[in-house]
């Protein structure tokens, strides 16, 4: 993986909205997995077919990594006023892999420095 996507990013990839910097293979948390199932099945997202939505993304080069307790017990223990467990979930995953975090969320790039959009 060259990348971690947030949720956003990989609803603007599919959207043809965003144009990563870095090639493919990207990978992404499988709590983005969850929130935009979560906002599908609200009724905030429409996605169309839910499945072909998450097939496209691993068509196009995203891998989901599954959160671990490790990954859980990292993204609880950030040093982070920041109350959404989604986005902290995603920055210890950057953080746990040492690679660059896509976001276009500035509360989150103002807190972790391989942020950038």
């Amino acid at each position: 993986m060259n990348a971690i996507l947030d949720t956003c990013a990989l609803l603007d990839l599919l959207l043809a909205r965003y144009a990563p910097p870095i090639p493919p293979p990207w990978g992404a948390s499988a709590i983005s997995w969850c929130e935009i199932a979560w906002k599908h099945r609200q009724g905030r997202l429409d996605l169309g077919d839910r499945d072909a939505f998450f097939a496209a993304l691993r068509a196009v080069g995203v891998q989901s990594i599954p959160i671990t307790a490790e990954l859980a017990v990292a993204a609880m223990d950030l040093e982070w006023d920041h109350r959404d467990p989604a986005d902290r979930f995603i920055v210890a995953l950057a953080r746990q892999t040492g690679l660059p975090l896509l976001t276009r969320d500035s509360i989150i790039t103002g807190f972790h420095s391989t942020a950038r959009w």
